[in-house]
């Protein structure tokens, strides 16, 4: 079990640790389902009209939601905090 000095207090890591590697799982389970997703709906899209192309460049910006939850859940991680992710902490 890893601890740390906080302020004089030792802080136990275990349970943000655990609670965080959790969470890690379900947002690369999110991503790889939105990348299928993404996929698909370009490929229906696309085939469609060529028109559609920014209603696809548009959907496909979601995916730099994904970086940014990884950040913040890192953030919560190094402070000892566990806490649920904003979006993704909802499905749980």
């Amino acid at each position: 079990m890893r601890r740390w000095e906080r302020n004089g207090c030792a802080v136990h890591m275990e349970l943000p640790f655990r609670f965080s590697v959790i969470y890690r799982l379900i947002l690369l389970a999110a991503e790889l389902l939105f990348a299928i997703c993404y996929c698909i709906l370009s490929f229906i899209m696309l085939s469609i009209s060529w028109q559609l192309y920014y209603v696809v460049r548009t959907v496909g910006m979601v995916r730099y939601l994904f970086p940014v939850l990884a950040v913040i859940g890192i953030l919560n991680v190094v402070n000892g905090k566990a806490k649920k992710l904003p979006v993704i902490g909802e499905i749980l």
